[in-house]
């Protein structure tokens, strides 16, 4: 549903939400590389969607973290 959603425009690459709160992927940058550590059913329907159509830029915006914020994996 959500790729339907995203690929007829009616929805954009940050209007995910998760239990009615924006679904923003957290991130984590370790040994100079950007590690997802949250919202993969998002980046699965944003990767889905790249692959159907790609001359389609998205943009998404993410929540960055260090790895010492151990709040991440516990939440």
């Amino acid at each position: 549903m959500a790729l339907e959603t995203l690929i007829r425009g009616n929805m954009t690459a940050d209007q995910f939400t998760w239990h009615g709160r924006s679904d923003l992927p957290d991130v984590v940058w370790h040994n100079d590389k950007l590690f997802v550590v949250t919202a993969n059913r998002r980046l699965t329907v944003l990767m889905m969607s790249q692959a159907m159509t790609r001359s389609k830029i998205y943009e998404v915006t993410c929540n960055v973290h260090s790895c010492e914020d151990t709040y991440i994996l516990s939440a």
